[in-house]
C-alpha cells in the first residue's frame, strides 16, 4: 500500500504547523479546551492531529492524550513539542482516521 497523498503532503511541512501563530490560537482551541476542562477525563484522542494544538491544549487537563495522524512526521514533530512543553501524558499514534486501531470505548472523549 502506498503512502497516501495527504501524508506525503503535509510531512515535508510538519514543523510549519506546529510553530504556526495561526493554527496555534483561536476562539475554536479556547472552546475546545473549556468543553474538557474539569471533566477528569481519563483518555482523549484527538484525530488528525496536525500540529497538535489541541492536544497540547487538553493535555493539562486529562490523563492521557492520543495524538492521531497518518503523517508520521507531523507526529514526530507533535511529540517533540509536548516533550518541550513538558506534557508527559501526549501519546502518538500514526493511523488513517478511516482505520483507527483503538477497540471501542478505549476513549471518553474524541
Amino acid at each position: 500500500m502506498s503512502e497516501p497523498y495527504t501524508a506525503k503532503h503535509y510531512a515535508l511541512r510538519a514543523q510549519d504547523y506546529v510553530t504556526s501563530t495561526v493554527h496555534s490560537q483561536g476562539t475554536d482551541l479556547d472552546r475546545v479546551e473549556s468543553l474538557v476542562a474539569g471533566k477528569e477525563l481519563r483518555r482523549v484522542l484527538d484525530i488528525g492531529c496536525g500540529g497538535g494544538h489541541v492536544t497540547y491544549r487538553l493535555a493539562p487537563h486529562v490523563g492521557e492524550v492520543v495524538a492521531c495522524d497518518v503523517t508520521g512526521p507531523m507526529l514526530d514533530a507533535v511529540a517533540q513539542e509536548a516533550a518541550r512543553q513538558g506534557l508527559s501524558n501526549v501519546t502518538t499514534m500514526q493511523a488513517p482516521a478511516e482505520k483507527l486501531p483503538f477497540e471501542h470505548g478505549s476513549f471518553e472523549a474524541v
